[in-house]
C-alpha cells in the first residue's frame, strides 16, 4: 500500500493557536501627576473702603462728643420760658432784658461786681421820670434755689434804670452761677406805669459763659403790690414781690 502522506501541519510552525500568545503592545500611560494644578494667588484685599468706613466712624463720634459738650455747657437767655437749671443758651425765667446763668431760667440782673440790690441803690431822690411805686427792690425765686433780686432806680430815657441779678446751682454740677444784667428806661412811663425797659446786658458773669443778655421789658404794677416783668418778645413774666 502506499505510505500516508506527512500532513502539511506535522512538520513546520505552530498554528498560532497552540504556539505562545503573541505579545499585545499598550500605549504607554503617562505618570498621573501627584498633586492637582497650584491654586492661584488670593487677590490682595482692597483696603480703601475699611479705611473710609473708619474715617467715617471717627467723625460720626466727634460730632457726638461735640454734641453732648455743648449741651452740657451752653448758656441760658434772658427769656422767661425755661427752668433755670436746664442749661440751654435760650433759657431763661427773667423777662426779657435779663439774661440767664448756664442753665436758669430768670437771672436777676443787678449791679456789676458787688452788686448791691438793697432798696437805697434805688436813687429816688433825682427826678420823677420813674413812678416811685416801681422803685427799690424786689425779689422772687424760681423753684426752690433760684433767686432773682431785681432793682429799679429813678433816672431819665436812656439812662440804667433797671438791675437784675441771678443766682443758683448749675445743673449737674456742684458749682453755682451768678449773673448780673442791666437795661435802660426806653420812654417816659404816665404816673401809674408800665415801665418800659431795652434789652439787657451782662455786666457780671460767673462764669461768663452762662450768661446771656435779654429782650426788652415792660414792667407793671398790680394792685396788691406786687411786680410783673414781661418779656415784650415772648410774652414770658416773672412776678416780684418788694422787699422791706
Amino acid at each position: 500500500p502506499q505510505p500516508h502522506a506527512t500532513p502539511p501541519h506535522a512538520y513546520g510552525r505552530p498554528h498560532p493557536a497552540y504556539g505562545y500568545p503573541q505579545s499585545q503592545q499598550h500605549p504607554g500611560l503617562a505618570p498621573t501627576p501627584p498633586y492637582g494644578p497650584a491654586p492661584l494667588p488670593a487677590p490682595a484685599r482692597d483696603r480703601a473702603p475699611t479705611v473710609l468706613l473708619l474715617v467715617v466712624a471717627l467723625i460720626v463720634a466727634l460730632g457726638a462728643g461735640a454734641g453732648v459738650y455743648a449741651f452740657l455747657n451752653g448758656s441760658d437767655g434772658d427769656d422767661l420760658a425755661n427752668d433755670p437749671k436746664l442749661p440751654s443758651p435760650t433759657a431763661s425765667a427773667d423777662p426779657g432784658g435779663s439774661g440767664t446763668p448756664s442753665g436758669d431760667t430768670t437771672p436777676a440782673e443787678g449791679t456789676p461786681s458787688g452788686d448791691n440790690d438793697d432798696a437805697d441803690d434805688a436813687d429816688e431822690g433825682e427826678g420823677d421820670t420813674v413812678p416811685a411805686a416801681f422803685l427799690g427792690t424786689w425779689t422772687t425765686t424760681i423753684g426752690t434755689a433760684d433767686e432773682r433780686r431785681l432793682v429799679l432806680r429813678q433816672g431819665e430815657v436812656g439812662d440804667t434804670v433797671l438791675s437784675l441779678t441771678a443766682t443758683g446751682p448749675i445743673q449737674g454740677s456742684a458749682s453755682a452761677y451768678r449773673c448780673v444784667f442791666q437795661a435802660e428806661l426806653t420812654e417816659v412811663p404816665n404816673s401809674r406805669g408800665p415801665v418800659r425797659v431795652g434789652p439787657s446786658r451782662v455786666v457780671v458773669g460767673e462764669p461768663m459763659t452762662s450768661c446771656s443778655s435779654g429782650e426788652s421789658t415792660t414792667l407793671t404794677l398790680h394792685g396788691d403790690g406786687r411786680l410783673t416783668r414781661v418779656n415784650d418778645a415772648t410774652g414770658e413774666s416773672l412776678t416780684y414781690t418788694k422787699a422791706g
